[in-house]
């Protein structure tokens, strides 16, 4: 009776891991390339037995935030608190516990990927789009991205791209598309800004 009980348990949570998974797969705007890779480190998360004690749909959210990472899709942390009811440190902490775990060698985000959605959110310029990418060129060469939070590093660059091109982005506004802090900004881009005339 108990290990059908069990059994019942276990494909119920599985069900329910993928129905959020589709959910959020909508809601976030996920390809099937990345949903599927999400769902293979929940299965092989659940495989292991270490999912007691973790929410179904905070591990659901937090392979499928890697999935995006793995694939290069430009989805953050704070995209995924937004559509669930985890906040960005239990994506974050859940995240970090499944690479460990799952022994996965997963490369940050580029920044790169972030300018183009930040970029029409604002219904910033192409000019200031372009001129965010060749200020990313020198951070990257330089390093000046790397232990930084990619979403924070791309804002910044446009917003230090808006001060080249005249476009009058606000550090508010930026903040708030990118999820990040007016300090963030504040630090990301001062420090491109120092960086990139050097090259020019």
């Amino acid at each position: 009776m108990t290990e059908k009980m069990n059994e019942r348990s276990t494909i119920r949570n599985l069900k329910r891991a993928m129905d959020e998974a589709d959910r959020l797969a909508v809601e976030l705007d996920l390809s099937r390339d990345v949903r599927a890779l999400g769902t293979e480190y929940y299965r092989e998360l659940r495989s292991q037995g270490q999912l007691p004690g973790r929410g179904v749909e905070e591990v659901i959210a937090a392979a499928l935030y890697l999935g995006c990472k793995k694939n290069n899709v430009p989805r953050s942390p704070d995209d995924f608190a937004e559509c669930s009811d985890y906040d960005k440190r239990d994506i974050l902490r859940t995240s970090k516990y499944l690479e460990t775990v799952l022994d996965l060698d997963i490369e940050p985000t580029a920044p790169t990927t972030y300018v183009a959605p930040f970029t029409e959110e604002l219904g910033a310029s192409d000019e200031t789009k372009q001129q965010a990418m060749e200020i990313l060129d020198v951070v990257m060469e330089k390093g000046l991205h790397a232990g930084k939070s990619p979403t924070g590093v791309a804002a910044g660059s446009l917003y230090a791209a808006g001060q080249l091109t005249e476009e009058k982005l606000t550090q508010a506004e930026v903040a708030d598309v990118a999820g990040v802090t007016h300090v963030t900004i504040r630090q990301r881009y001062q420090e491109q800004l120092e960086a990139y005339p050097a090259e020019t």
